[in-house]
């Protein structure tokens, strides 16, 4: 029952519906105490709800259950992260480093987090502003000389279901960021505190969802979640896909787009997919078969154009008869076993 529940809330967690994920898993955790993994995700729902300290309570739960758990070391690292503790954070990350194990990718990405928001902190602590006073001597006065402030990282990571971007802009407010969410694209601009404009466009590597995408506005950072339209692995943030694929089909409450498909032709002449697609299919009804691959369509198009009551004929006199007997009447063998019927000159043997 508790392992039900943990696939329950996993799954909730990664829709989306955080209430529901945190009561599977609180449940879980109930009937199993012993069980780390259920921390570890309840852990991942606590920081998806911005409970940071809750987060690192449970990650430091599940560390005392395995104490070489990778999972719950980073975790334990993004929810230091989080409540701004670079340093302790960047510590954990070099620990799941040297476990070099699957979570590998997302300790150094995390690691490279902690390093910018550990720069910043130090730029921000030696001042931005105005630098250092230079004399430039002949009774002049002396000038300030302005010190350019830090360009603005952003970095991002995936899971199975999603990509995450984060941008590492401090105490921004929520009405200073404007996201548009396109279904292969994302475009950000973020009105900063001295009055310039940040913007970001990214081409994005695969489909999203852009309907479901949110934005968290946090003190430490801005965090775009997109879920994916496909659940596999992104092996770059933008560019195109290795493998050209068919666009998904979006549906809203009033329309239905049409699907779009791939092409490598640049002019300016469009294919007509929906005429290729069914002459392949008339190619493919039309096409001359032979021997058991001529039998086998034929059977398959009995079949499929069948009533329901012929189909149990079918079904049942070829089951009970070992494939000797395909009837399509079930007022004749409805009722009592199909017996077996070999070929001619050929004996039915059980082995």
């Amino acid at each position: 029952m508790a392992a039900e529940l943990f696939t329950e809330g996993k799954a909730a967690l990664e829709s989306g519906n955080l209430p529901e994920a945190m009561s599977k898993l609180t449940e879980a955790i109930e009937q199993n105490e012993k069980e780390p993994l259920y921390r570890i995700e309840r852990a991942r729902v606590y920081s998806a709800m911005g409970k940071d300290t809750d987060a690192l309570s449970d990650a430091n739960a599940a560390l005392a259950l395995d104490s070489n758990s990778a999972p719950a070391l980073l975790q334990k690292g993004i929810a230091l992260f989080n409540l701004e503790e670079y340093e302790s954070a960047k510590e954990i990350f070099e620990e799941g480093i040297r476990l070099e194990d699957d979570n590998l990718n997302s300790f150094k990405t995390w690691k490279r987090k902690c390093d910018a928001e550990i720069d910043m902190k130090s730029q921000d602590e030696n001042g931005h502003g105005e630098g250092p006073v230079i004399g430039i001597g002949d009774g002049q006065p002396d000038v300030p000389v302005k010190v350019a402030p830090p360009k603005i990282r952003y970095d991002w990571y995936q899971t199975d279901q999603h990509v995450i971007i984060t941008i590492m802009i401090k105490n921004m407010k929520k009405d200073d960021v404007h996201v548009n969410f396109a279904e292969k694209s994302v475009s950000v601009t973020i009105k900063l505190p001295s009055g310039s404009d940040y913007s970001l466009e990214l081409d994005l590597h695969h489909f999203i969802q852009p309907q479901r995408s949110i934005i968290k506005v946090m003190t430490t950072k801005i965090e775009l979640k997109m879920p994916k339209v496909e659940a596999i692995r992104w092996s770059s943030l933008e560019g195109q896909p290795d493998v050209a694929k068919i666009k998904h089909i979006t549906t809203s409450d009033s329309a239905v787009s049409r699907p779009t498909y791939p092409s490598s032709h640049h002019g300016t002449a469009s294919k007509d997919w929906d005429k290729l697609v069914a002459e392949i299919r008339k190619e493919e009804k039309d096409e001359k078969l032979d021997g058991d691959a001529a039998l086998n369509k034929f059977f398959q198009e009995i079949y499929s154009g069948a009533s329901e009551e012929t189909k149990r004929a079918m079904n049942k006199s070829f089951q009970e008869s070992g494939g000797t007997v395909l009837s399509t009447n079930w007022g004749e063998i409805g009722g009592k076993k199909t017996d077996m019927k070999p070929p001619e000159g050929m004996e039915w043997k059980k082995y």
